[in-house]
């Protein structure tokens, strides 16, 4: 058990990372500086942390899974950005994708299954969320502060509260999401006006 990352990728650094096992660390895997490279196939479980990604890092995330960490599976931090793609965030404490500060990346056919919340969005972050399942969370995806992402095709299908839930002052743009058998309501809207 490492009280800092299983494995970091600083500085520059381009690393190809595949098929790696990051467990009970603090972070499985830690992107950050300018760096970028493909992380494919890890498995990062029962860490604080999945992947989480932070200054201007803007690696692709193909294939990974992120489960049962004690916060989160995939989080943006900082500046990053990059795409995250096919990747199983389940079973996470709180949150299988967080976007948090000014990040702003790609999420494709991500899949996020029994967190507390799939999905979310917070401060001024933004980017693009496209064709991604969540599933049987608290809420499926959510935006609050000022981010402003554009959420599109996205299913939000038999969490437990809402599908999708928009708050603060956030501003998304919502495009053709499907959002159907959700506890309380499919769209919760509770932006103060």
């Amino acid at each position: 058990m490492n009280e800092n990352a299983g494995i970091r990728v600083s500085d520059k650094a381009q690393p190809l990372l595949q098929a790696n096992r990051c467990c009970e660390n603090y972070t499985g895997i830690l992107y950050d500086g300018d760096s970028a490279g493909t992380a494919r196939r890890n498995v990062c479980n029962t860490n604080r942390a999945g992947i989480v990604l932070d200054g201007r890092a803007r690696p692709l995330l193909e294939g990974n899974v992120c489960s049962f960490n004690r916060h989160g599976g995939i989080i943006y931090l900082g500046g990053a950005a990059g795409i995250a793609r096919r990747n199983i965030c389940n079973q996470n404490r709180v949150r299988g994708i967080e976007i948090a500060e000014q990040a702003r990346p790609v999420l494709e056919a991500n899949q996020c299954i029994q967190n507390e919340d799939g999905i979310v969005y917070f401060h001024t972050a933004a980017g693009v969320a496209r064709r991604n399942i969540c599933r049987l969370n608290i809420c499926g995806i959510g935006v609050t502060d000022q981010a402003q992402p554009l959420l599109e095709s996205n299913t939000c299908e038999a969490n437990h509260l809402f599908g999708l839930r928009i708050f603060s002052t956030a501003r998304p743009v919502l495009k053709n999401n499907r959002c159907v058998k959700n506890g309380r309501q499919d769209i919760q809207d509770e932006r103060r006006r």
